[in-house]
Protein backbone atom coordinates (compact mmCIF):
# COMPACT_ATOMS: atom_id res chain seq x y z
CA UNK A 1 0.00 0.00 0.00
CA UNK A 2 1.06 3.30 -1.26
CA UNK A 3 0.46 4.30 3.41
CA UNK A 4 3.50 2.17 3.79
CA UNK A 5 5.47 3.03 1.48
CA UNK A 6 6.98 6.72 2.25
CA UNK A 7 10.03 6.94 -0.45
CA UNK A 8 7.84 9.42 -2.69
CA UNK A 9 6.48 11.43 -0.45
CA UNK A 10 8.96 12.00 2.01
CA UNK A 11 11.73 13.08 -0.51
CA UNK A 12 10.14 16.36 -0.97
CA UNK A 13 9.54 16.85 3.04
CA UNK A 14 13.17 16.10 3.49
CA UNK A 15 14.81 18.44 0.48
CA UNK A 16 11.59 21.22 2.48
CA UNK A 17 13.45 20.66 5.77
CA UNK A 18 16.80 20.64 4.17
CA UNK A 19 16.58 24.12 1.92
CA UNK A 20 14.65 26.26 4.86
CA UNK A 21 17.20 24.88 7.66
CA UNK A 22 14.72 23.37 9.88
CA UNK A 23 16.10 20.35 11.74
CA UNK A 24 13.78 16.67 11.44
CA UNK A 25 11.95 14.34 13.97
CA UNK A 26 9.69 11.79 12.52
CA UNK A 27 6.58 10.41 14.92
CA UNK A 28 4.66 7.40 13.34
CA UNK A 29 1.38 6.63 13.60
CA UNK A 30 -1.44 4.07 13.92
CA UNK A 31 1.69 1.46 15.42
CA UNK A 32 -1.56 -0.43 17.06
CA UNK A 33 -2.43 -1.99 13.38
CA UNK A 34 1.21 -3.38 12.85
CA UNK A 35 -0.72 -6.71 14.08
CA UNK A 36 -2.62 -6.74 11.61
CA UNK A 37 0.22 -7.18 9.05
CA UNK A 38 2.01 -9.74 11.26
CA UNK A 39 4.01 -6.86 12.86
CA UNK A 40 6.40 -6.80 9.66
CA UNK A 41 4.76 -3.31 8.69
CA UNK A 42 6.85 -1.36 10.92
CA UNK A 43 9.94 -2.30 10.20
CA UNK A 44 9.46 -2.32 6.34
CA UNK A 45 8.66 1.37 7.30
CA UNK A 46 11.53 2.13 9.14
CA UNK A 47 14.00 0.44 6.57
CA UNK A 48 12.29 2.25 4.19
CA UNK A 49 12.62 5.62 5.58
CA UNK A 50 16.56 4.75 6.52
CA UNK A 51 17.52 4.18 3.08
CA UNK A 52 15.73 7.68 2.09
CA UNK A 53 17.34 9.49 4.83
CA UNK A 54 20.94 8.14 3.98
CA UNK A 55 20.41 9.28 0.20
CA UNK A 56 19.29 12.28 1.08
CA UNK A 57 21.82 12.77 3.72
CA UNK A 58 25.16 11.10 1.31
CA UNK A 59 25.05 8.58 4.56
CA UNK A 60 25.74 11.11 7.43
CA UNK A 61 22.13 11.24 8.78
CA UNK A 62 21.16 7.32 10.72
CA UNK A 63 17.42 6.97 11.71
CA UNK A 64 17.28 6.39 15.94
CA UNK A 65 13.99 4.98 17.31
CA UNK A 66 13.09 6.63 20.56
CA UNK A 67 12.02 3.98 23.32
CA UNK A 68 12.10 6.00 26.85
CA UNK A 69 10.99 9.17 27.89
CA UNK A 70 14.94 9.89 28.85
CA UNK A 71 15.91 9.38 25.05
CA UNK A 72 13.41 11.97 24.04
CA UNK A 73 14.85 14.45 26.32
CA UNK A 74 18.52 13.68 24.54
CA UNK A 75 16.96 13.90 21.03
CA UNK A 76 15.06 16.51 21.71
CA UNK A 77 18.33 18.84 22.87
CA UNK A 78 20.94 17.12 20.37
CA UNK A 79 18.02 18.96 17.97
CA UNK A 80 19.44 22.36 18.64
CA UNK A 81 23.13 21.28 18.50
CA UNK A 82 25.68 22.58 15.54
CA UNK A 83 26.01 18.91 14.46
CA UNK A 84 22.64 16.52 14.11
CA UNK A 85 23.81 13.05 13.63
CA UNK A 86 20.80 11.26 13.68
CA UNK A 87 17.05 11.72 12.71
CA UNK A 88 14.72 10.57 15.74
CA UNK A 89 11.47 8.67 15.17
CA UNK A 90 8.69 7.72 17.58
CA UNK A 91 6.15 5.20 17.38
CA UNK A 92 3.15 6.21 19.13
CA UNK A 93 -0.84 4.41 18.44
CA UNK A 94 -3.97 7.08 19.60
CA UNK A 95 -5.68 3.82 20.49
CA UNK A 96 -3.61 2.01 22.85
CA UNK A 97 -1.25 4.95 24.20
CA UNK A 98 1.34 3.53 22.87
CA UNK A 99 4.27 6.28 22.51
CA UNK A 100 2.27 9.40 23.75
CA UNK A 101 4.11 9.96 26.59
CA UNK A 102 7.27 9.61 24.85
CA UNK A 103 6.32 12.48 22.44
CA UNK A 104 4.89 14.66 24.86
CA UNK A 105 8.58 14.77 26.44
CA UNK A 106 10.09 15.00 23.61
CA UNK A 107 7.69 17.80 22.70
CA UNK A 108 8.26 19.45 25.80
CA UNK A 109 12.16 19.29 25.56
CA UNK A 110 12.35 20.64 22.45
CA UNK A 111 14.16 24.12 22.64
CA UNK A 112 12.37 27.43 22.85
CA UNK A 113 12.27 29.77 19.63
CA UNK A 114 15.30 27.54 17.63
CA UNK A 115 16.97 29.08 15.58
CA UNK A 116 14.91 32.58 15.94
CA UNK A 117 16.91 35.07 16.87
CA UNK A 118 19.71 34.31 14.74
CA UNK A 119 17.76 34.12 11.91
CA UNK A 120 15.83 37.22 12.48
CA UNK A 121 14.01 38.57 9.82
CA UNK A 122 12.24 41.17 11.97
CA UNK A 123 11.45 45.09 10.98
CA UNK A 124 14.08 45.91 12.90
CA UNK A 125 16.96 45.16 14.59
CA UNK A 126 16.17 46.22 18.40
CA UNK A 127 15.82 42.95 20.07
CA UNK A 128 14.46 45.13 22.83
CA UNK A 129 11.09 46.56 20.73
CA UNK A 130 7.84 45.33 20.72
CA UNK A 131 6.39 42.84 17.57
CA UNK A 132 3.47 41.67 17.66
CA UNK A 133 2.14 39.62 14.29
CA UNK A 134 -2.05 39.65 13.68
CA UNK A 135 -3.64 36.30 12.74
CA UNK A 136 -6.88 36.92 13.13
CA UNK A 137 -9.32 40.07 13.51
CA UNK A 138 -13.01 40.22 15.90
CA UNK A 139 -15.49 42.26 16.46
CA UNK A 140 -16.63 41.15 20.01
CA UNK A 141 -19.89 42.01 21.05
CA UNK A 142 -20.20 45.04 23.76
CA UNK A 143 -16.24 45.15 23.63
CA UNK A 144 -14.72 45.76 20.34
CA UNK A 145 -12.28 44.84 17.95
CA UNK A 146 -10.23 42.04 19.37
CA UNK A 147 -6.80 40.67 17.66
CA UNK A 148 -5.11 37.71 18.35
CA UNK A 149 -1.58 36.15 17.45
CA UNK A 150 1.87 36.30 18.79
CA UNK A 151 4.06 38.68 20.48
CA UNK A 152 7.38 38.29 18.24
CA UNK A 153 9.70 40.15 20.25
CA UNK A 154 9.72 42.33 22.98
CA UNK A 155 6.68 42.75 26.12
CA UNK A 156 3.35 43.89 25.26
CA UNK A 157 1.97 45.95 28.23
CA UNK A 158 -1.71 47.42 28.65
CA UNK A 159 -1.63 51.24 27.78
CA UNK A 160 1.32 50.74 25.53
CA UNK A 161 1.15 52.71 22.55
CA UNK A 162 2.23 51.32 19.20
CA UNK A 163 1.62 51.74 15.67
CA UNK A 164 -0.42 49.18 13.42
CA UNK A 165 -0.20 48.41 9.91
CA UNK A 166 0.78 48.56 6.79
CA UNK A 167 -2.82 49.17 5.19
CA UNK A 168 -3.25 48.90 1.66
CA UNK A 169 -1.58 52.17 1.56
CA UNK A 170 1.15 51.28 3.34
CA UNK A 171 0.90 53.47 6.38
CA UNK A 172 0.52 52.76 9.60
CA UNK A 173 -2.00 53.72 12.58
CA UNK A 174 -0.83 54.69 16.30
CA UNK A 175 -3.53 52.46 18.67
CA UNK A 176 -3.48 51.66 22.27
CA UNK A 177 -3.67 48.15 24.07
CA UNK A 178 -6.95 48.31 26.31
CA UNK A 179 -6.55 44.66 27.05
CA UNK A 180 -5.01 42.00 26.92
CA UNK A 181 -5.85 38.07 27.34
CA UNK A 182 -3.75 35.13 27.36
CA UNK A 183 -4.93 31.94 27.22
CA UNK A 184 -8.41 33.25 27.65
CA UNK A 185 -7.20 35.01 31.07
CA UNK A 186 -7.24 38.42 31.65
CA UNK A 187 -3.30 39.65 32.01
CA UNK A 188 -1.54 43.03 32.21
CA UNK A 189 1.33 42.07 29.54
CA UNK A 190 1.94 39.34 27.33
CA UNK A 191 5.40 38.27 26.24
CA UNK A 192 7.78 36.91 23.51
CA UNK A 193 6.60 34.23 22.36
CA UNK A 194 2.98 33.97 23.88
CA UNK A 195 -0.12 33.83 21.91
CA UNK A 196 -2.56 36.83 23.00
CA UNK A 197 -5.75 38.24 22.38
CA UNK A 198 -5.38 42.31 22.04
CA UNK A 199 -8.17 44.74 22.35
CA UNK A 200 -7.48 47.75 20.62
CA UNK A 201 -8.65 51.40 21.29
CA UNK A 202 -8.97 53.43 18.78
CA UNK A 203 -10.23 50.72 15.63
CA UNK A 204 -13.43 50.81 15.10
CA UNK A 205 -14.34 48.06 12.55
CA UNK A 206 -13.15 45.10 11.15
CA UNK A 207 -12.53 46.49 7.69
CA UNK A 208 -9.05 48.64 9.29
CA UNK A 209 -7.14 45.58 10.12
CA UNK A 210 -5.89 41.93 8.13
CA UNK A 211 -4.19 39.35 8.52
CA UNK A 212 -0.46 39.79 8.23
CA UNK A 213 -0.20 43.27 9.90
CA UNK A 214 1.92 44.16 12.68
CA UNK A 215 1.78 45.73 15.58
CA UNK A 216 5.43 47.78 16.33
CA UNK A 217 6.57 50.15 18.79
CA UNK A 218 6.38 53.63 16.63
CA UNK A 219 9.55 55.33 18.88
CA UNK A 220 11.91 52.61 18.26
CA UNK A 221 10.80 51.34 14.19
CA UNK A 222 11.00 53.86 11.96
CA UNK A 223 7.47 52.90 9.85
CA UNK A 224 7.16 55.06 6.56
CA UNK A 225 10.69 52.92 5.44
CA UNK A 226 8.36 49.32 6.42
CA UNK A 227 6.59 48.54 3.44
CA UNK A 228 7.47 46.43 1.01
CA UNK A 229 6.25 45.81 -2.42
CA UNK A 230 8.65 43.77 -3.72
CA UNK A 231 11.84 41.92 -2.80
CA UNK A 232 14.61 39.49 -4.16
CA UNK A 233 14.41 35.91 -2.89
CA UNK A 234 16.79 33.06 -2.98
CA UNK A 235 14.84 29.79 -4.42
CA UNK A 236 15.48 25.97 -3.97
CA UNK A 237 13.30 25.11 -6.39
CA UNK A 238 11.49 21.50 -5.25
CA UNK A 239 10.81 18.17 -6.35
CA UNK A 240 7.97 18.72 -9.69
CA UNK A 241 7.67 22.31 -9.53
CA UNK A 242 8.65 24.92 -12.51
CA UNK A 243 9.37 28.40 -12.30
CA UNK A 244 8.99 31.09 -15.39
CA UNK A 245 8.96 34.70 -15.32
CA UNK A 246 5.10 36.16 -14.80
CA UNK A 247 3.94 32.91 -13.03
CA UNK A 248 2.29 33.74 -9.76
CA UNK A 249 3.45 31.14 -7.07
CA UNK A 250 1.96 31.32 -3.63
CA UNK A 251 4.46 32.70 -0.98
CA UNK A 252 4.21 31.97 2.75
CA UNK A 253 6.15 34.32 5.23
CA UNK A 254 5.07 34.39 8.86
CA UNK A 255 1.18 34.37 8.91
CA UNK A 256 0.66 35.67 5.34
CA UNK A 257 -0.24 33.25 2.63
CA UNK A 258 -0.67 35.01 -0.95
CA UNK A 259 0.37 35.09 -4.78
CA UNK A 260 3.37 37.00 -5.32
CA UNK A 261 4.23 37.62 -9.28
CA UNK A 262 7.42 36.61 -10.10
CA UNK A 263 8.86 39.93 -12.44
CA UNK A 264 12.70 38.20 -13.31
CA UNK A 265 14.55 34.91 -12.41
CA UNK A 266 18.34 34.59 -13.10
CA UNK A 267 20.11 31.69 -12.30
CA UNK A 268 22.93 31.17 -10.12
Amino acid sequence: EKSNDPSSDYHKYLTMCESINVPLFIVITKADIDKDYDYKRLPKMLNKIETVIANKSHNKLKIKLIESSSEASRAARALSSSVISYVPIIVTSSKTGEGLEILKTFLFSLPTHFGYKENNTSLYNDIQGVEFGIDDVYDVHNVGIVTSGIVRHGTVHINDKLSIGPDKNGNYKDVTIESIHVRRKDCSYAFEGQMASLHLKEIRTKSELRRGMVMVDGSKCDTTKQTCYSFEAHIDVLLNCTLRENSQPIIHIENIRQSAHILHLHSM
